[in-house]
This record gives structure tokens, C-alpha cells and sequence, in this order.
């Protein structure tokens, strides 16, 4: 498993450029998980090497939520 994951916003604002990654990154700090905006619309997440299912269930439920 890789120790960094990059997931890029896909939802498009009005001019067709996809949304800052840095709300989302706010927002998922308030929820107990950090991540780093990169590049503007990149969220780099960095997990343990040691990452249990359940935490990954956990930050995969707060990631749907504030990404949808």
C-alpha cells in the first residue's frame, strides 16, 4: 500500500474549472482528519502505514461527506 493518496475534485464549478481543494481540507480538520491542499484542486492524504479497516472506513465515511 502506498503511503500517500491523491484524490482530485471532479465536481466543476460554473466556468467548468474544478473547485479549490482547500475548503474541503478545512472542513475534513474540523472532522478529526488532516490532509494537505496541493497544486489548488489536490488533496493529498498521508494514512499510517499501520492503518487499520476501520480507520479507513472512518476516513472514507468523512471524506463522502464532505466531498459530495
Amino acid at each position: 500500500m502506498c503511503c500517500r493518496e491523491r484524490i482530485e475534485r471532479s465536481d466543476a464549478t460554473a466556468n467548468g474549472s474544478t473547485k479549490p481543494s482547500l475548503p474541503s481540507c478545512e472542513e475534513l480538520m474540523r472532522e478529526g482528519m488532516l490532509c494537505k491542499d496541493t497544486h489548488e484542486q489536490v488533496m493529498r492524504l498521508a494514512p499510517p502505514l499501520s492503518i487499520t479497516r476501520d480507520e479507513i472506513d472512518w476516513a472514507l465515511t468523512r471524506l463522502q461527506r464532505v466531498l459530495s
